[in-house]
């Protein structure tokens, strides 16, 4: 059997910014782009509360910050040309990147996302000649109350 923390309202935020700056100077033959990216990713569950379940106690959880970067990254270009009529040139680059998150990271830690917890031999077991090992409760056909009457 598994048991599941339902209710879960897990609840998380992202936010992200980005800014970008390029110059070009041309000198000659040769053509410089500079460029600089600038980005900021904050990801976090903000302080959230879950009500009991059937197999779960209440819960409740202060503001909790998952991702938070701030990143620079340069960019470079450099173009020659070979014969200063614009027909062939040596082009060069130079970039760094890095990892973009997107909001589906940042749930995976929330304690108060869905989450189950499986208890070993609790599971009904059932032969081809027998009824399943544990007494059926609640809802099932099985648990309905039936009297049995006899005519002589």
């Amino acid at each position: 059997m598994t048991e599941y923390n339902t209710p879960v309202p897990g609840i998380d935020e992202f936010k992200g910014s980005v800014l970008f700056v390029q110059d070009s100077i041309t000198k000659d033959r040769l053509a410089i782009n500079a460029g600089l990216r600038f980005e900021h990713t904050d990801g976090f569950l903000p302080p959230q509360s879950k009500a009991a379940g059937p197999f779960s106690a209440a819960q409740t959880t202060p503001r909790q910050d998952v991702i938070k970067w701030n990143n620079l990254a340069p960019r470079l270009g450099l173009v020659y040309d070979l014969t200063g009529n614009h027909k062939s040139a040596v082009k060069v680059g130079y970039a760094r990147y890095h990892h973009q998150i997107g909001g589906g990271h940042i749930d995976v830690p929330n304690p108060l996302g869905l989450a189950g917890k499986a208890t070993p031999g609790s599971t009904a077991t059932t032969t081809a000649n027998s009824s399943p090992a544990r007494k059926e409760t609640c809802c099932s056909p099985s648990a309905a109350t039936s009297t049995a009457s006899t005519r002589t």
